[in-house]
């Protein structure tokens, strides 16, 4: 018998599925990344370019080098745009599975 408490989780994703993903993701050109999500969230792609956007121009004002800028906002971009692409692909593979989550209490 072990001390340790038990841990109740309702992860879908398992370590490996989301490390596998992020790298196969992290690969894809800007723009290839872009397009892949453009047309099933729109709206999360809207808002991640205008967070990314933001964070330029602030950089910018704040006397940040150009390239600098421009790359943390790339950089911004794309993590968005990643996490939005785990979210959709945990998502599926949810309702893949027997779409039920263990409450911890038998209900």
């Amino acid at each position: 018998m072990t001390d340790k408490p038990s841990v109740s989780s309702d992860a879908i994703l398992t370590y490996v599925d989301a490390r596998t993903w992020v790298f196969e993701l992290y690969r894809m050109p800007t723009d290839e990344l872009k397009a892949l999500f453009v047309p099933v969230e729109p709206a999360l792609t809207a808002v991640t370019l205008d967070l990314s956007y933001r964070l330029r121009r602030r950089l910018l004002k704040a006397g940040v080098n150009e390239a600098v800028a421009t790359d943390s906002a790339i950089s911004l971009m794309r993590a968005g745009l990643i996490c939005g692409e785990l979210t959709r692909r945990a998502f599926r593979k949810f309702n893949q599975s027997d779409n039920t989550f263990d409450q911890g209490d038998g209900q």
